[in-house]
């Protein structure tokens, strides 16, 4: 187990990418195969490098966790584009253009810092929007997957007893360094 100064986040995307076997001496006294060599299947699993997207705060609420407030990244690249579109071919574009004009106006960057402030101020879940490089990858993806990834903040068994972000600002302050750069 981390501890709670330490934040990081808690998954990760890998593409099963095939199969090999190896070769290694077993070390199970009692077993017939004590100190032989065995031969085992094992996976290959290939790991593009992971780019974060945006931020996405959440609120608690009877039925469970809600979404608040949901701050994209500056730069978003055409690949992950792709998942927004149904056909890449036929669209305009258009996604998130609003969000780049958005970081570089100056009213634009009050209403990010108040939506971080809000989320700092009323969420009690905190997640990254997460996405593989395909182009990275020996995958043939060209849409590649996008979740939201937990941090170790967010963990039930290192989670502070008070409301609000405010006490467990580790992962706070990572985003904000992350959005000054």
């Amino acid at each position: 187990m981390t501890s709670p100064s330490l934040c990081h986040l808690t998954a990760f995307m890998g593409h099963k990418a095939g199969m090999s076997h190896i070769l290694r001496e077993v070390d199970r006294v009692g077993s017939r195969s004590h100190k032989k060599e065995v031969v085992e299947a094992v996976t290959i699993i290939e790991t593009p490098p992971m780019i974060a997207v945006g931020v996405v705060g959440y609120i608690e609420t009877p039925r469970g966790l809600r979404s608040f407030k949901t701050v994209f990244a500056q730069h978003i690249s055409d690949e992950c584009k792709r998942r927004f579109y149904k056909n890449w071919y036929r669209c305009k574009k258009k996604a998130h253009m609003r969000t780049a004009q958005k970081w570089s106006d100056e009213d634009g960057k009050k209403s990010i810092e108040t939506d971080f402030d809000k989320i700092s101020k009323y969420c009690s879940a905190v997640r990254v929007l997460c996405t593989p490089s395909p182009s990275s990858s020996s995958c043939r993806r060209r849409r590649p997957a996008l979740w939201r990834s937990r941090s170790t903040v967010d963990h039930p068994l290192i989670r502070s007893p008070s409301p609000g972000l405010s006490s467990r600002s580790p992962l706070l302050s990572e985003i904000s360094s992350l959005r000054m750069r």
